[in-house]
């Protein structure tokens, strides 16, 4: 059976929990382990057919002067 139950903490309090055997599976945003060195603890990633990423995951704003070529230039390859 099947059963979700809520997971507050940090990233290695959840983990912490996982290797205690509260759960017996976790999921955690793969970019949040990759940021912190810890690529080792992914098992599985998900596939976007399955779960779609929390709004606005890794969105990020760039901001530059208008007048400036070659910043636009490094930056048009992010649009």
């Amino acid at each position: 059976m099947l059963r979700v139950l809520p997971l507050r903490g940090n990233v290695n309090t959840r983990l912490s929990k996982l290797d205690a055997g509260d759960y017996d599976a976790i999921i955690l945003a793969s970019a949040g382990l990759k940021r912190l060195g810890m690529t080792k603890r992914i098992a599985q990633s998900l596939d976007t057919s399955v779960s779609l990423p929390a709004i606005g995951q890794g969105a990020i704003g760039i901001e530059c002067r208008v007048d400036d070529p070659e910043i636009n230039e490094i930056l048009s390859v992010l649009h």
